[in-house]
């Protein structure tokens, strides 16, 4: 079955999203077991354990979520690259507002 809404909904470019870079004003402060985030006019502050901390320090809006998942595979002398995991921090912390996407060009 086709319909003429659904032609032009295909038609239409798909917008990929960027690179993960992290917002501006975040402070990270190395504690005990990870690191404390906080981020200026904002008053939550967030504590991650170590490897979302280096996921988060790698976001710098220049590497993939690919790349990043190899950049924590090798700090970490991992067999396999854990891009899902990689992913699961990521969304998480993006929903938690600490990260956003640079502009990607329609594919």
């Amino acid at each position: 079955m086709h319909t003429t809404g659904t032609s032009q909904r295909l038609r239409q470019p798909v917008r990929r999203l960027g690179n993960p870079k992290c917002v501006n004003g975040l402070d990270i402060s190395v504690a005990e077991e990870g690191c404390i985030i906080s981020r200026a006019g904002y008053d939550r502050i967030y504590f991650v354990n170590p490897t979302a901390a280096l996921i988060l320090e790698l976001c710098t809006g220049e590497s993939s979520v690919e790349q990043i998942a190899d950049l924590v595979k090798q700090a970490y002398h991992l067999p396999h690259a854990p891009i899902e995991d990689t992913r699961a921090v990521l969304k998480q912390l993006e929903a938690e507002g600490l990260l956003e996407h640079n502009a990607a060009e329609p594919v």
